[in-house]
């Protein structure tokens, strides 16, 4: 009785949310599941900690012991999809700390004990990028790029207090790299602004202990070595970093500290400037770079690997911390291509991979001392160039315990698909015990993690993607620990959006029988699918409208697509096959004018196309072949570079557009009504308001950005407010409300709030300080907003609701909270707005639902939870909301499917049922599966249509029956899960939906 009243009260709770949905599509693009990708690992207390994806999480926090059922989510920092940017793992005092994004403060210092309570935000005052999260003795230091080529050094000891600047304005540009702790020193490499040549720099945790211990040095080009953190490549990055004796070691190319034919060198470092000095140069850097490059510390001593790529040569050196003491012990050049290792150690031998027989790489045991190499294992297969690249190295040692060893070895030939193959060695360190494994292989961008006796990797596994896995040399196994994204591979692209025409909505779907092509839906299941393959069998057209803005004019679809005769051209639809068909061939022949930069104004659809030389052409449209036609070359700037369009808004009936590095232009749809308004610097973002164009304006890089408005005309076009922020603070407009422009900007004394412009600079004010003080009320990067009627509603954070719903008319007064969806401090964070029947739609958060549909009426009660389609807090991550005038299309995702195209599908909801809910009878209810169906009424006399739904609306049984009164037929539900069921039963003069439920 107990189970039988829960069901009847989740019944009664979530009917109507879960009820009224239907799935349309059950597109499978690929037999694999998506992958997780986990990356990061990190032991810390007998767990291993890492990031991992899925497609109802993002990317986010988990653990293992190296079970599936102790594989778990840690917590979901931002909810949803939408990944938290998680980076830095790093362990001080049993606690990891990282950097995180919960989508209310941007990037942030976070801690965790391992326990979703525990996980918990350290800071919220941080702002800028930040990176290089780094243990040094009691406290973590790290980096934040606080403006554009602005760097600061900060220092925390795990506490929100204890989280200070250590010093600012440090000028750089490039990705800062090389964090190490060396003693009580944090060492980090940057580029100075205006300089190539990078800096070594040191920081003791005071402003004057912080400094550049040497510069005015190049790097050697192999900057994806094990020693950069950065994963960078490039003759400017510094490498093969190595803390030594107390020192910090590091290689550069210098032709002032070493020889001109020997200038890579070996740098070592006390941390001061005159304890900054060469050891010794090693190769000629001149003209002979290296590409991958490592560092191994064995018998107290540091060996160091070079590779040359166009020389298939291989070479170490070992260095005692003196010159004399510096000599190479390892120098082989090979005719063949061969993929090149790290450096790793059995007792006092170096293992590393270098050129086997008949072009085969090798994994060799190499005695430093003797010389004596021996060979354990050799690639079956040759290669043609061995993949080097910023994000892996060619092929990866990794030392376990007791001298066991997990080897990715590349065999894949780099110049012809598939890009990268590998294989896995386990080795013990002999010959005889170095076997491969096959049917998995290993990740490349994630380095594995030796853990108990065992190692925990990445591994592409047949049907599943790239999972996590455990490697066992003893047992010779690697064996799945976990499918964590067990989703499904669905393609409905964000190509089109959700396109309506004629009461149907128009996508892009990639299947594995027709490629991407365009695909229609009006509802209903059987009529829901592809409209034309255009490009004829598994090729795909690739239908695309850009930035998901669909375009209808004249009632057809216009969008691009790709064929063989004719490149990618403009097409349009009627949502017929015959009636999809090529408008104009702009580029005659197979080569593409790439259509894009859609506009639709009035019966004309603006757009542009790429030319020969790479500059482009103002088009326009009214869907014929004849109409469409060229009305202006963009042209090249004084550096004979070409000109694009970046964006467009339409004012009264003008397109106005920015032209990248060309200023604000405009076109009235003729060649000489297409012309420049003003040269400016970069356009942001435009709006249109009233009777102008506003414009959010950079004049250069390091300037401070600028408000202006112009109606069309270069006198018109004129300045409204300076000194707006820095390239790191860019201002958003939102829109018009009563008459004026609405818009979020950053100051130090409001933070990042709402204001104000009626067109003039003093009427440019703040709107209304929504989280009182220097505090910000909207992130950084979360800015979801949409007009409806006299209100633009957005997302704000009080400081007391968190990120929650609210609108504006234009006045302080009406600027205001709809509702605080999930209470408290906690942040709905609304996404996804659309206005439909003249409500907003959206996605939103509670722990209850997890990300599910809402909509809004502009009040509190009118604020509600259309469908919880993954039911409970489990996330559906509704998106690309549209409406046409009966139904509500969107895209949501589910484990079984992944994401598909749903509906609100009203019938469903009994509101529209023609029919009385007792002309049909049901039982028993609940049931163990066995029902009854008994038709009580001649309504249903003739083919009736009995459907099976289960919760999220995919159908799980169809039958058709020849109906009478008083008739009955048997439902077999035995072989289904227990839970909840729609059970449709349709005939000539409408339908009756009942509810069931299986025990």
């Amino acid at each position: 009785m107990k189970k039988i009243a829960l069901l009847l009260y989740l019944l009664v709770t979530i009917i109507y949310s879960i009820s009224a949905q239907e799935q349309l599509t059950h597109i499978t693009s690929s037999a694999e599941d998506l992958s997780s990708g986990p990356v990061n690992f990190v032991n810390l207390k007998g767990e291993v900690f890492f990031i991992a994806n899925t497609s109802e999480e993002g990317a986010e926090l988990r653990k293992t012991d190296g079970t599936s059922n102790g594989t778990t989510l840690v917590k979901d920092i931002y909810p949803g999809v939408k990944s938290s940017s998680i980076d830095g793992l790093t362990i001080l005092n049993n606690t990891l700390y990282f950097f995180a994004n919960d989508g209310v403060r941007g990037l942030q210092l976070w801690k965790s004990d391992g326990t979703a309570d525990g996980t918990v935000r350290v800071t919220d005052f941080l702002k800028g990028n930040l990176m290089g999260l780094t243990t040094v003795q009691n406290r973590l230091y790290f980096l934040i790029e606080s403006a554009e080529y602005s760097w600061e050094v900060w220092k925390s000891d795990g506490t929100a207090q204890g989280t200070l600047p250590v010093k600012k304005g440090i000028p750089g540009w490039n990705t800062p790299y090389g964090f190490l702790a060396v003693g009580n020193l944090f060492f980090f490499t940057l580029q100075p602004y205006g300089d190539n040549y990078p800096q070594v720099w040191r920081s003791d945790g005071t402003d004057a202990g912080t400094f550049p211990v040497i510069g005015n040095i190049d790097g050697n080009g192999a900057g994806n070595s094990a020693g950069n953190s950065a994963g960078l490549v490039g003759t400017s990055i510094l490498t093969q970093y190595i803390v030594y004796k107390g020192e910090l070691y590091f290689v550069v190319r210098s032709f002032n500290l070493f020889d001109y034919n020997q200038s890579v060198g070996i740098i070592k470092t006390n941390g001061t400037i005159a304890g900054t000095v060469p050891v010794k140069g090693l190769h000629p850097g001149g003209m002979r770079l290296i590409q991958y490059a490592d560092v191994i510390l064995l018998n107290d001593k540091l060996y160091f690997s070079f590779y040359e790529e166009d020389y298939n040569h291989i070479f170490i050196w070992e260095c005692d911390g003196t010159s004399n003491g510096t000599r190479l012990v390892y120098d082989q050049y090979s005719s063949s291509y061969f993929a090149p290792s790290n450096l790793s150690y059995i007792d006092s031998d170096l293992i590393f991979t270098t050129a086997g027989t008949n072009g085969t790489t090798a994994l060799v045991r190499l005695n430093p001392i003797t010389g004596q190499v021996s060979t354990l294992r050799e690639t079956a297969e040759s290669i043609t160039r061995p993949i080097i690249s910023a994000i892996w190295a060619a092929t990866f040692i990794c030392k376990g315990n007791d001298n066991t060893f997990l080897i990715n070895a590349q065999v894949s030939d780099g110049t012809k698909a598939p890009y990268i193959s590998t294989k896995i060695w386990l080795s013990n360190g002999t010959a005889g015990g170095t076997i491969e494994i096959n049917n998995v292989g290993c990740e490349y961008y994630s380095k594995p993690l030796a853990f108990n006796d065992y190692f925990i990797t990445a591994a592409q596994g047949i049907g599943i993607g790239r999972e996590l896995y455990k490697a066992d040399v003893k047992k010779q196994t690697v064996e799945l620990i976990k499918n964590i994204n067990s989703s499904k591979y669905s393609k409905i692209y964000s190509y089109l959006g959700l396109a309506d025409l004629n009461d149907k909505v128009f996508f892009s779907v990639s299947d594995s029988t027709f490629g991407v092509e365009l695909w229609q839906s009006n509802g209903k299941i059987d009529e829901t699918g592809i409209v034309k393959d255009i490009n004829p069998g598994v090729g795909s057209s690739y239908p695309n409208s850009f930035s998901g803005n669909p375009l209808t004019l004249s009632g057809k679809l216009l969008f691009t697509a790709y064929d063989l005769d004719h490149g990618t051209e403009l097409w349009s639809s009627d949502g017929t096959e015959e009636g999809t068909t090529l408008i104009k061939d702009i580029a005659v022949g197979t080569g593409s004018s790439s259509p894009h930069n859609f506009r639709v104004i009035g019966n004309t659809m603006f757009f542009s196309c790429w030319n020969p030389n790479y500059s482009e052409s103002l088009w326009k449209t009214d869907g014929t072949a004849s109409g469409t036609q060229k009305l202006k070359e963009l042209g090249q700037n004084k550096y004979n570079l070409g000109l694009y369009i970046e964006q467009s808004v339409s004012l009264n009936n003008t397109m106005l557009f920015e032209v990248a590095g060309g200023g604000l232009w405009k076109s009235d749809g003729t060649e000489e009504g297409t012309a420049k308004i003003k040269d400016l610097g970069g356009i942001d973002n435009m709006i249109t308001v009233g009777t102008n164009v506003y414009l959010i304006v950079l004049p250069s890089y390091l300037g401070q950005y600028q408000l202006w408005k112009s109606d069309g005309t270069e006198a018109g076009t004129i300045l409204v407010k300076e000194n707006m922020g820095d390239s790191d603070k860019t201002p958003q407009l939102l829109g018009e409300a009563n008459g004026k422009l609405v818009f979020i900007m950053e100051t130090a004394d409001y933070g990042r709030e709402l204001w104000i412009s009626d067109g003039t600079n003093a009427g440019t004010v703040l709107l209304k300080d929504i989280y009182t003080g220097t505090q910000s009320a909207f992130a950084q990067n979360i800015i979801s907003f949409i007009r409806n009627g006299n209100y633009i509603y957005f997302v704000a954070d009080d400081g007391i609701s968190g990120l929650e719903l609210w609108r504006t008319d234009g006045t302080a007064a009406n600027t205001t909270i709809v509702k605080d969806i999930y209470p408290g401090i906690g942040s709905s964070i609304p996404d996804n707005f659309s206005i439909v029947n003249d409500k907003i739609y959206f996605s939103a958060f509670t722990p209850e639902y997890g990300v599910e549909l809402w909509k809004s009426d502009g009040s509190s009660s009118g604020t509600t939870l259309v469908a919880d389609i993954r039911p409970g807090s489990a996330h559906s991550n509704p998106s690309t909301i549209k409406g046409t005038s009966n139904d509500v299309f969107f895209i949501a995702d589910t484990d079984d499917s992944g994401s598909q195209l749903w509906h609100m599908n009203k019938t469903i909801t009994g509101t529209e049922d023609l029919l009385k809910d007792d002309f049909v009878l049901l039982y028993p209810n609940p049931g163990q599966g066995k029902l009854t169906v008994r038709l009580t009424s001649s309504y249903f006399t003739g083919p009736v249509g009995i459907t099976i739904f289960n919760s999220s609306g995919l159908v799980m049984q169809q039958n058709e029956v020849v109906g009478a009164k008083g008739q009955e037929y048997t439902l077999d539900l035995q072989k289904c899960p227990a839970g909840m069921y729609l059970i449709k039963i349709a005939g000539a003069k409408g339908s009756v939906t009942k509810k069931v439920i299986k025990l």
